[in-house]
């Protein structure tokens, strides 16, 4: 301890130590808890206190944090009263790359307990072998160890260690039906050493696969390999005359790219030696992937129907479409950027009445198929209810529940909805009660980089015969906020827990499939989060099915993974490659796997099972519903200059209109590739709508100069359409490196073409 009475340097010298995992217990954290210091391989790591069976147990969190520690420590204290030394401390660390592990640890009783504890090593979880003991001599004194593990420990991928009672030691202390015992500081340490297997990586899938025929414009390439992989220091894969940069998430290398042209095939070529294992053993031939793009068909031209606030309000929005005569065309709704609270309608005669007071109940209705709601910007155009402040922080709201505060609620005729690029969110304070985004009754429902805000129930899925489909964007809550029936596929989605404590998924009653969660992500809004949740809980007896297949923790939930509710149990909760953040694979070997003291789950999917839960398989049904059809961008406007006035692009039939932005934000739209604007010095972008209305992104004008060839009557050809073509023949984008021929389409018919070289 340093005492400051002034502002001064202190300089800290210190040798560093290779460490695999540690718990110092400083902060806040119980069953399950994920280590507080840890290795690169080792962010997976927990620490559970189990029984022989698995079962799991909380303990006292008598972190620093929590209870200023025990008995002058940070700790965890076993209060079981189901016998003493039934229930142990366990981990699993990844020594892959470590060599001569040591284990340093304490213990100490309380109460009543057996004075010596075992500590053991496993390299499968089975076979335990001592490598010391801890002996108590008395209470609350703590005893300290060090102990070496093995040699055959080293560089093992699963090395196990637990601290298990000694049932032949006596017992000590005061009888008590509590089990005292308490686990202190653990360090986990070793000598950083990889051991190079002379072996590449192998890889084992691709998206898209070899030979597709319905792959994204606008997507990714998806390589995952058979073990953690490194790229090569300026290593490009091309595609289609694009240079694409690598992102690497574990074993998961993944290329980002957009603008494909549709119905057109493409070779995607990664070259040789780009790709290796953390050992440097370089994949030695290129990796190459032959797709072709997805067939669109062309789409008339067609304005919004509503632009919200230029036409109305939301809920005016809504009333229209719902009056609209023709329900089997499309109606489009438009938000412009804004937050926007949807009006407490004190006259509404949608009531409750609670303790003798008429409630009005704060929602909108859709009640018509075939509507797109569309926002400028996902996290710049908010909806939400008004609660005209009758939730103070930390009480109930008056009528908080299903069915009774939801922001957009769709009925069963709201069929085939499309929402994308928009937040809407529930108006009640955390902690106050159930309130949803959205509650839907409907079928059908897409919902592409939508962010539900919630705390409670915040997306309910309210009809076991539909199907749902979310793309990219956020659900947040804490308490069962993504629930209800039906089958839902979230392709890409992250999952905010916004507070320790809380269940993600409550799945009830399923179509077929459940809740099937893909590529996505776990984050937290706060530190305390990571290992404090859990995966989900049953609601139902036998129905509910929740699978988390490929999902990246970077919030990780307890050991346990899965909660009890109301002596509900699922046909199936599981995972498959569950990942920290930097694609360690997650031990499922503690999730649970007994509910309601009798039912059996088996928590961990074969890769074959994971496989077979394709979107295709879960969405697709008896009539094919594709979603992806409905979520394909369009691409981002071509070719867009800025001439005086003038603003013009290239024209295509694979869009519904354009939207003309002006210093970033949409001022107009348009059906023709041509704007007239109204200040030349603001900066000018356009971006383009799918069928749906969806928008792409911008793309900003740059300053063009007269587009004219002069010939000898002096009269100007202007230039209509521009393409960029590879020396192969292939459509490029404009921006493509390399050797490009630049065509251009004049107003009088004829063409002009260029090499150029970029």
């Amino acid at each position: 301890t340093y005492t400051m009475t002034a502002d001064v340097d202190v300089v800290a010298h210190y040798s560093a130590v290779d460490f695999l995992a540690a718990w110092d217990f400083y902060l806040r954290g119980n069953d399950g808890r994920a280590a507080d210091f840890y290795s690169a391989d080792n962010d997976a790591a927990a620490l559970i206190l189990r029984d022989a069976d698995g079962n799991t147990s909380g303990w006292l969190d008598k972190s620093q944090m929590a209870d200023g520690g025990y008995e002058g420590r940070p700790a965890a204290v076993n209060w079981r009263t189901t016998g003493l030394g039934l229930y142990y401390w366990q981990t699993m660390v990844n020594a892959s790359a470590f060599t001569d592990l040591k284990v340093k640890s304490a213990m100490l009783f309380n109460y009543n307990a057996y004075t010596t504890y075992n500590v053991e090593y496993s390299l499968d979880g089975e076979t335990w072998a001592a490598i010391g003991q801890h002996n108590m001599t008395g209470a609350k004194s703590w005893n300290d160890g060090t102990f070496d593990v093995p040699a055959d420990a080293n560089n093992q991928a699963a090395v196990y260690i637990r601290w298990i009672a000694d049932t032949s030691s006596s017992i000590a202390g005061t009888t008590s039906n509590n089990d005292g015992i308490t686990l202190g500081a653990v360090y986990i340490t070793g000598t950083a050493q990889l051991v190079d297997d002379g072996v590449a990586p192998v890889l084992i899938s691709t998206v898209p696969a070899e030979g597709a025929t319905n792959a994204s414009a606008n997507g990714k390439i998806v390589l995952t390999f058979d073990e953690k992989v490194k790229v090569a220091e300026g290593a490009v894969a091309t595609l289609g005359g694009m240079e694409l940069a690598p992102t690497v998430y574990g074993k998961t290398v993944v290329f980002e790219y957009k603008g494909l042209d549709y119905s057109t095939p493409y070779i995607f070529t990664l070259p040789a030696q780009s790709v290796g294992d953390l050992t440097d053993n370089m994949v030695a031939d290129d990796i190459t992937i032959n797709f072709t793009t997805r067939t669109r068909p062309e789409i008339a031209k067609q304005m919004y129907d509503f632009v919200v606030p230029d036409d109305g309000t939301f809920q005016e929005a809504i009333a229209a479409a719902d009056a609209r005569a023709d329900k089997n065309v499309r109606f489009r709704i438009f938000v412009k950027q804004g937050n926007y609270l949807l009006p407490y309608d004190l006259n509404s005669t949608d009531t409750l009445i609670r303790n003798g007071k008429v409630y009005p109940k704060p929602i909108t209705y859709l009640n018509s198929p075939n509507v797109s709601i569309i926002g400028e910007d996902r996290d710049a155009t908010e909806i939400k209810n008004d609660m005209l402040d009758l939730t103070p922080s930390g009480s109930a709201y008056p009528i908080e529940g299903l069915h009774n505060v939801t922001t957009l609620y769709l009925n069963r005729n709201a069929t085939q909805t499309y929402i994308q690029d928009i937040t809407l969110k529930n108006g009640m304070n955390d902690a106050t009660g159930r309130g949803e985004a959205i509650e839907d009754n409907a079928d059908k429902t897409i919902c592409k980089n939508v962010t539900l805000w919630g705390y409670q129930d915040t997306y309910c899925s309210n009809n076991s015969r539909g199907r749902f489909y979310f793309e990219g964007g956020v659900m947040r809550g804490r308490t069962d906020f993504l629930c209800g029936k039906g089958d839902i596929f979230f392709n890409g989605v992250t999952l905010q827990m916004c507070e320790r404590g809380g269940y993600i998924a409550v799945p009830s009653t399923p179509t077929k499939y459940g809740y099937i969660f893909k590529d996505c992500e776990v984050v937290g809004e706060t530190s305390d989060i990571d290992g404090n949740f859990t995966l989900g809980r049953p609601w139902g007896q036998g129905t509910p099915i929740a699978l988390f297949i490929d999902t990246r923790m970077v919030a990780r939930p307890s050991a346990v993974g899965w909660a009890e509710m109301s002596g509900g149990f699922p046909a199936r909760f599981a995972e498959y490659n569950s990942t920290t953040a930097s694609g360690t694979v997650i031990d499922l070997s503690n999730r649970k796997t007994i509910f309601a003291d009798t039912h059996v789950n088996n928590p961990v999917l074969t890769a074959d099972e994971a496989a077979f839960y394709t979107l295709e398989t879960v969405m697709g049904g008896d009539d094919e519903w594709d979603p992806t059809a409905a979520t394909e961008q369009a691409n981002a406007p071509e070719n867009v200059t800025i001439n005086g006035d003038q603003l013009a692009w290239d024209n295509s039939n694979h869009v519904l209109l354009w939207a003309v932005c002006k210093d970033g934000k949409v001022v107009a739209f348009t059906t023709e590739p041509t704007y007239t604007v109204d200040d030349a010095t603001a900066i000018w972008s356009v971006r383009a709508a799918n069928e749906m209305g969806g928008l792409s992104e911008a793309t900003e004008a740059t300053a063009g100069v007269p587009n004219a060839i002069s010939n000898a009557n002096a009269d100007a050809a202007t230039i209509v359409n521009t393409r960029y073509y590879n020396l192969k023949g292939q459509a490029v984008k404009a921006g493509a490196r390399g050797a490009v021929i630049r065509v251009e389409t004049m107003s009088d018919g004829t063409t002009v073409s260029k090499k150029i070289n970029k």
